[in-house]
């Protein structure tokens, strides 16, 4: 009898076995008509609303696993969604936060039971866990 997390193991590990496969033949393109770093959140808004086919560029871990047209890739570093704060009612995190940060985060490790650092510890590999952002895991797709 397998464990959720061997199950989960498995069938993350086959996607990703056909999503190399497909990589390595050629078989996923992406492409990218202009590219555009923004200033503000602000900035980021028109664009993405202005322009068909814009797309914002989070971390970019994903952009190569799926087949893509962007038209205009809207860069979001640098405009400070790369941290996360705790305020008296809680914490606020940054679209740009990466995994790992979610990892790593101190008060994170013991606020209920340290799930949510337990939860970013087991997706992927620490290098992928370097580049993957909340942003771009929440809307991946």
């Amino acid at each position: 009898m397998l464990t959720m997390k061997e199950f989960f193991w498995i069938l993350t590990h086959r996607k990703i076995t056909k999503i190399l496969r497909k990589l390595s033949e050629g078989g996923i393109k992406l492409k990218i008509d202009s590219y555009r770093k923004v200033g503000s959140v602000e900035e980021a808004y028109d664009l993405l609303v202005g322009q068909p086919g814009a797309s914002v560029i989070a971390g970019g871990a994903w952009l190569k696993l799926m087949p893509k047209n962007i038209g205009t890739a809207i860069d979001l570093t640098g405009i400070g969604l790369d941290s996360i704060e705790e305020t008296e009612d809680g914490f606020v995190i940054g679209s740009m936060v990466t995994l790992r940060q979610l990892e790593t985060f101190e008060p994170f490790s013991t606020l209920y039971d340290g799930i949510l650092v337990k939860s970013a510890g087991s997706i992927m590999g620490v290098t992928v866990r370097n580049i993957a952002t909340i942003g771009g895991t929440v809307s991946g797709k």
